[in-house]
């Protein structure tokens, strides 16, 4: 699509130029032709040609720059779509209600609209709450339909995210090589530095991804989609520590591979 999209902003952009061009040197055939024997009409032609070759460039350039803005004017339209988008009438369409089930120790309930599943998260300020179901039953549109619901007050953490984490970028302090999982060194997992690497695997990116989020942000609602994917046993139980951090300040609905004991 970007590829099209510079194919046809250079193309309108000689067009421009082309036609200016053409104009150029047609006005001149003509007036030529009309006055074929005024010698000095003829010569002011010629010496005034490159003046109007340079005009057709400007022509041009004027076209490319008018182009550059409609580029970017789109570019910021998409941008404005993305942090403010239409709200999706079709949501509840897309949530089997009658096959998820949202638990919270040892109660299960079964929402029948996006309201109930609000009121549910609502009803208490700390604690998790897992959305259990099978493949296609909507759980991640759940919370993306919660996120919509709750706009800024919930902070989202999708599958796939394009947020930038520190880890990342700021490699280059030891990582201790043992964090131990008590309740009293949660505050300790969480703000562990990082190792320098030449990069990570999705496990460690989910894990250290996970250990930012508890440091660095401050919401009343977490809402976590498949916060356990690709991590092995060992590395899953820290990240189960670390969302037990935030529920012990904040309320949590997260979507696990593997139920809770």
């Amino acid at each position: 699509a970007q590829i099209m999209a510079i194919m046809t902003r250079e193309g309108l952009s000689t067009l421009g130029g082309v036609i200016g061009l053409a104009i150029v040197f047609a006005t001149m055939t003509w007036v030529a032709l009309r006055a074929g024997g005024d010698t000095e009409l003829l010569i002011a032609l010629a010496a005034t040609l490159p003046r109007q070759i340079e005009m057709t460039e400007n022509v041009h350039s004027l076209a490319s720059g008018w182009n550059d803005v409609l580029a970017f004017w789109t570019r910021v339209g998409g941008i404005v779509a993305n942090m403010h988008p239409e709200v999706d009438p079709h949501f509840d369409s897309r949530i089997k209600f009658d096959h998820l089930q949202l638990r919270q120790g040892d109660d299960t309930t079964v929402c029948t609209h996006i309201d109930d599943a609000l009121d549910l998260v609502l009803s208490k300020p700390s604690g998790r709450l897992q959305v259990r179901g099978g493949n296609g039953s909507g759980k991640s549109t759940l919370l993306a339909a919660l996120k919509s619901e709750m706009k800024g007050r919930a902070y989202y953490w999708p599958t796939t995210d394009r947020l930038a984490f520190q880890f990342a970028t700021a490699a280059g302090l030891d990582e201790p090589e043992n964090i131990d999982i008590d309740e009293d060194d949660l505050e300790e997992l969480a703000k562990a530095p990082v190792r320098k690497l030449p990069g990570f695997s999705s496990g460690e990116r989910q894990l250290k991804s996970l250990q930012e989020i508890v440091a660095n942000t401050d919401a009343p609602i977490y809402l976590l989609d498949e916060w356990d994917a690709n991590l092995d046993p060992a590395n899953r139980a820290k990240a189960d520590a670390l969302v037990d951090a935030l529920a012990q300040r904040a309320r949590v609905v997260e979507i696990s591979h593997r139920d809770r004991m």
